[in-house]
Formats: C-alpha cells, sequence, structure tokens
C-alpha cells in the first residue's frame, strides 16, 4: 500500500514538474496592455533608418523626421507623467475614509483630458511628417506599415495568421 502511495506521489510531481513550464506559456504576454495599430507602426517605420533610405528620403529631411518625432517624444513624457500621478491620487482618495465623488471625476476628467492631449500630439506629429513626403512615397509608406504589421502579428499566435496572409 505505501508502495502505491509513494509510486502515485512521483507521478503527481513528476506530471506537475513537467506542465508548469508549458502552463506559464500560456499566460499574458510582457506586451500586456499596450495595443498595436498601423497608425504606430508608420512611425515606428519612420525611425528605421534603412526604411528612410528604402522611402528615398535625402538626409536632411531624414534627420528632419527625426527631430519631429525626437520632439513628440520628449513632449509626452510629462503627459505620461501627470497620468501616473493621477491614478496615485485616485487609489489615494478611494482608500480614505470618505470617498468625495466630485475629487475622483475631477481626477478622471484630468486624466481624460490627458490622454487627449497625447493623442494630439501624436497627430500633430504624423500631420507635419506625412506633409513633407510625396504621395509615391506616403504609398510606399503605407505598403511597408502594411507588411510590418503582419510581420509583427504573425508572430501574435494563429488567429492573427489566418487574418493577415
Amino acid at each position: 500500500m505505501q508502495k502505491h502511495t509513494k509510486l502515485a506521489a512521483m507521478i503527481l510531481i513528476l506530471t506537475m514538474s513537467l506542465s508548469l513550464p508549458a502552463m506559464a506559456k500560456r499566460g499574458r504576454s510582457h506586451r500586456r496592455g499596450k495595443r498595436r495599430s498601423i497608425h504606430g507602426i508608420f512611425m515606428r517605420v519612420l525611425n528605421n533608418p534603412g526604411a528612410l533610405k528604402e522611402l528615398g528620403i535625402s538626409e536632411s529631411k531624414a534627420k528632419l523626421i527625426r527631430t519631429i518625432l525626437y520632439n513628440k517624444k520628449k513632449q509626452l513624457i510629462p503627459v505620461f507623467a501627470k497620468i501616473k500621478i493621477d491614478r496615485l491620487n485616485i487609489r489615494q482618495e478611494y482608500e480614505k475614509n470618505t470617498v468625495s465623488r466630485n475629487r475622483i471625476l475631477r481626477i478622471y476628467k484630468r486624466m481624460h483630458n490627458n490622454r487627449w492631449l497625447i493623442n494630439k500630439i501624436g497627430i500633430k506629429a504624423k500631420i507635419r511628417v506625412l506633409n513633407m513626403l510625396t504621395v509615391k512615397q506616403r504609398q510606399q509608406l503605407k505598403t511597408m506599415g502594411r507588411r510590418n504589421f503582419r510581420k509583427f502579428n504573425r508572430r501574435s499566435g494563429r488567429r492573427y495568421k489566418k487574418n493577415y496572409r
């Protein structure tokens, strides 16, 4: 009887140790919460020096594009910091003994305005960059962005492979 229980315990331990790595791979990825869009990939393509050469963009224009994108990132840093502070303030408000509805709504509204500001900064930068390109370069950028979008999503799982071939 004891041999059977020991054997069953060893089999259980062995199967658990072999199946744990497989279960861990099915969990959430490290990119949780970051949505990828084709518009973001356009801007990512423009950050790539090889892609700029493929588009036929001169070095002076490429430098100007890099400065526009650099300034965009620089403008976004304080806005993201404000959103982080607002999240902490909301958490602090919820932990108080008496929760003030007006304060929480005010903080959420401020967060919403900051998120809109993030979108606005990105849109302005994208418009400035796209106005610098010719029609042919825009079309080429669009095809490059779609190609990279498909390539990225192919790595993300089966559901994307059938949609973007």
